[in-house]
């Protein structure tokens, strides 16, 4: 809920990661993992009365922390070709 009000946002971010992942495994011949994330980008704070286990809610100030502090599952190689074909308009049909 925000200010009150049902959102869909951690359902849509569930959907959108899933998608982003099927097509960017299939462009890729490989298994492309994606981690979604709600970032609220004009909040100083907020609570999550749960943070969903798959869906990760923050602000655009931790943002960069949470990035940095997550573990390094990729190579730098395997980062580049997903970048590569991730920035293909192609990919995305």
């Amino acid at each position: 809920m925000v200010n009150g009000q049902r959102t869909d946002y951690v359902r849509n971010s569930r959907f959108e990661a899933q998608r982003v992942s099927r097509l960017l495994s299939k462009a890729c011949g490989e298994s492309v993992p994606v981690r979604a994330a709600i970032v609220f980008v004009d909040l100083d704070d907020f609570t999550v009365r749960q943070m969903p286990a798959d869906v990760h809610v923050t602000t655009r100030r931790r943002l960069v922390r949470w990035l940095r502090d997550l573990p390094v599952t990729t190579s730098s190689e395997a980062v580049e070709k997903i970048y590569a074909i991730a920035r293909l308009s192609t990919t995305w049909h």
